[in-house]
C-alpha cells in the first residue's frame, strides 16, 4: 500500500509531496489544479510507467493523435504529443524528465524515474526509458507511426489495480469484468449494491448485446438497466470494478459522476467493506459535498481515511490534509473544504 508520494516534473507538479496516504484518499481541490494528473501519477507508478499506460493517459486527455503527431512532422519535437507530460520543458534540451517516487509501508521510497528523449525526433523516432530504483523496467524507440496505428479507448485495467474515469466503463472491459464475477458469491453482493439505488432489483445479468439487464420484482421479463437511469448503470460499473480490484489500487475520478447524492454513503460503506476484503487501495477524486459527507460518515474507515486539498501557492503546489477529528468537524458544520 502506497503511504506516500513525491512528484517533479509531471504536468502542474514541479516538486510535490505528500506522505500519510491511507487505504481510503479522497482528493479535492479546484478545476485544473491537478487532482486528476495526481490519480494518473500514480497509475504510472503502480504500473512501473509502462509507456502503453502513459500513451492512453495522453489519449484521454486529447494530446496523442495522429492529428498532433502529423502537426509535429515539422521538426518542432515540443509539439510532439508525448511531450506534454512533464511541466518543465524549453527548447534548450531535448530531453523530457519527471520523477515519480513511492512510499510503501515502513519501507524506504521506491523511485520511478520517467525519460523521454527527443533528440532524433526529427528522424522519426523517440527514445521513452523507465526506471525503477536504479533497474530499468522498460526502454523503447517509439517511432512516429506509434500515433499513428489505431488504438483501443483507455486501459482502465492493468497489472497495478483499476482506474475508473468519469465515463465509466468500457463495455468490453464490464463484460469482462461482469463474468468475473457472475456465479460467484460476488454475484449477489453486486445485486445487493444495486438494490440500494433500486429496491425493485431481483437479479442482474447480461444481454445478447453484453448490456447490463435486470430482472424486476414487478416486471415479467428483463429489463436493461440503463433504463433506471444513469446512476444505476454508473453504480453497476463502480461495483464490478471495485470486486476485481484486488491486490492493487482503485482510482476513481469525480467519484460522485452520474450518482444520486444521497448514495454516497452507500457507495463509500460499499468500498470499505471489499477494500479490507480484496486488500486493495482507493484513491478517488470529487467536486461533491455529499460525497464528502458520506466519506466522513463511514465508521468503517475509521483511522484509515483522509481528505486532501490541492491548492496552488506561489511556492507552487500545497496539500491541506483533513484527517478523522478535522473531517468529522468540516462534515457536521458544513465547513467548505472543497
Amino acid at each position: 500500500m502506497l503511504t506516500g508520494l513525491h512528484i517533479q516534473n509531471y504536468r502542474q507538479f514541479r516538486d510535490f509531496k505528500v506522505e500519510g496516504l491511507k487505504r481510503f484518499n479522497l482528493i479535492v481541490g479546484d478545476n485544473g489544479v491537478g487532482k486528476s494528473a495526481l490519480l494518473e501519477a500514480v497509475w504510472l507508478l503502480v504500473n512501473d510507467g509502462d509507456v502503453e499506460a502513459l500513451l492512453d493517459i495522453l489519449k484521454h486527455r486529447g494530446e496523442h493523435s495522429p492529428e498532433k503527431w502529423r502537426s509535429a512532422q515539422s521538426r518542432d519535437w515540443m509539439t510532439s504529443p508525448l511531450a506534454s507530460f512533464a511541466g518543465t520543458l524549453d527548447e534548450q534540451s531535448a530531453i523530457a524528465e519527471c520523477w515519480l517516487t513511492a512510499l510503501q509501508g515502513s519501507a524506504n521510497g521506491s523511485t520511478l524515474d520517467i525519460t523521454v528523449d527527443f533528440s532524433q525526433f526529427s528522424e522519426g523516432r523517440i527514445a521513452y526509458k523507465a526506471i525503477r530504483d536504479n533497474h530499468k523496467m522498460m526502454g523503447r524507440r517509439l517511432p512516429a507511426a506509434i500515433t499513428d496505428r489505431s488504438r483501443g479507448r483507455f486501459k482502465e485495467r492493468r497489472d497495478g489495480g483499476i482506474f475508473l474515469l468519469p465515463s465509466g466503463l468500457a463495455d468490453d472491459l464490464a463484460i469482462e469484468l461482469w463474468y468475473e464475477v457472475a456465479l460467484t458469491d460476488k454475484e449477489a453482493v453486486l445485486e445487493e449494491m444495486l438494490r440500494q439505488f433500486s429496491p425493485g432489483i431481483e437479479r442482474v445479468s447480461l444481454g445478447r448485446a453484453g448490456e447490463p439487464i435486470v430482472k424486476l420484482k414487478d416486471s415479467p421479463s428483463p429489463v436493461p438497466l440503463g433504463r433506471l437511469g444513469e446512476g444505476a448503470s454508473r453504480l453497476f460499473g463502480l461495483g464490478i470494478a471495485a470486486l476485481s480490484a484486488q491486490g492493487g489500487v482503485f482510482l476513481v475520478d469525480e467519484i460522485e459522476s452520474g450518482l444520486y447524492r444521497d448514495r454516497m454513503s452507500d457507495v463509500w460503506l460499499f468500498l470499505a467493506h471489499w477494500a479490507h476484503q480484496l486488500d486493495f487501495q482507493v484513491f478517488a477524486t470529487t467536486h461533491s459535498w455529499d460525497c464528502i459527507a458520506g466519506f466522513a460518515e463511514a465508521s468503517t474507515m475509521a483511522n484509515e481515511r483522509e481528505l486532501f486539498r490541492l491548492e496552488r501557492d506561489v511556492a507552487g503546489m500545497r496539500v491541506v490534509r483533513y484527517g478523522e477529528e478535522l473531517l468529522a468537524t468540516a462534515a457536521r458544520n458544513g465547513i467548505e473544504v472543497r
